[in-house]
């Protein structure tokens, strides 16, 4: 190699390292990071479940109807843009064990809704207080979140709507519920 081409070699690379200074960060996204609180959601009367959206009108969410006498509009979801970590103070009597964001390309959920998944919605923390999520991608989205103490939070089921109680009464029933506490 003569020497202008090292030169020129030479030349390439320092242009490009200068190029590169001040890139600290592997993200492309050009949102800094923000933070907000969610202050408004619904718990239900024993504080084992939480909705960011009106529960009542969940049935709008996948283009179903609201019930008779539950007035609209369609249910507005969280803005979750690139970059930003929400802080959903959700109040439950104890450390959710299940927690499910949904996401949405709408603030009415009124298009496609699927869960979180991969670095979409990122749980920092969670309390019987607080669920902290982060958007961390480069992507907009509106989120809803679900929260409830026990894993299980739906009522026992029974074959055929009988109504006699089970033959055994500590029976998790086929739904796996283990009791109205919500407890393990």
């Amino acid at each position: 190699m003569s020497a202008s081409q090292r030169l020129a070699l030479s030349l390439v690379l320092v242009a490009g390292a200068a190029t590169s200074i001040g890139c600290s960060s592997t993200s492309s996204c050009s949102l800094h990071e923000e933070t907000v609180d969610v202050l408004d959601g619904w718990v239900n009367d024993e504080r084992t479940m939480y909705s960011s959206v009106d529960p009542e009108k969940l049935p709008l969410v996948d283009g179903g109807r609201l019930p008779d006498g539950v007035p609209g509009p369609v249910p507005s979801f969280t803005h979750f843009p690139a970059n930003r970590i929400l802080r959903f103070h959700i109040g439950l009597v104890e450390l959710p064990l299940e927690i499910h964001p949904y996401l949405s390309f709408s603030p009415y959920g009124d298009a496609t809704v699927a869960p979180c998944a991969g670095n979409q919605c990122l749980i920092r923390k969670k309390t019987k207080d607080l669920i902290v999520l982060k958007n961390d991608t480069c992507s907009e989205f509106w989120v809803w979140l679900t929260a409830s103490t026990s894993d299980t939070p739906f009522h026992p089921v029974s074959d055929a709507g009988a109504d006699e109680e089970p033959a055994d009464a500590d029976s998790t029933g086929a739904a796996g519920a283990s009791g109205a506490s919500g407890a393990p």
